[in-house]
């Protein structure tokens, strides 16, 4: 299972592997970006469950890895399209505005651009 960190399934195995390979992955950047991918693949599912499973994972980088700022900068951008696409458009905008203010010392590098 080389590509533990792609995809959208999430079952209770694939969380233990996840985690487990997570656990023994190499520095907070390699943490963090396994982190955001798999968080950023179960968000494009059309399972619920995954969408809010990938938003968690999303809230981690930030609370976990909070000075790998290009993940981080990007998982806001990704949790404020979550919530828009939730119509929660108060979380949303909080997610965008955080990603942005990150623009003054570190550009744009790593987002879409909003």
């Amino acid at each position: 299972m080389s590509d533990w960190y792609l995809g959208d399934n999430w079952d209770k195995e694939t969380q233990e592997i996840f985690e487990q390979k997570l656990k023994k992955s190499r520095g907070d950047y390699n943490k963090s970006q396994y982190l955001r991918i798999k968080g950023s693949s179960l968000l494009k599912s059309m399972d619920s469950g995954k969408r809010e499973a990938g938003s968690k994972l999303l809230k981690r980088v930030i609370s976990e890895y909070p000075n790998e700022t290009s993940n981080v900068m990007f998982s806001y951008e990704q949790l404020g399209d979550y919530y828009f696409s939730k119509n929660s458009y108060e979380e949303a905008e909080a997610n965008y505005r955080q990603s942005i203010s990150f623009y003054g010392n570190k550009g744009r590098s790593g987002t879409s651009g909003i």
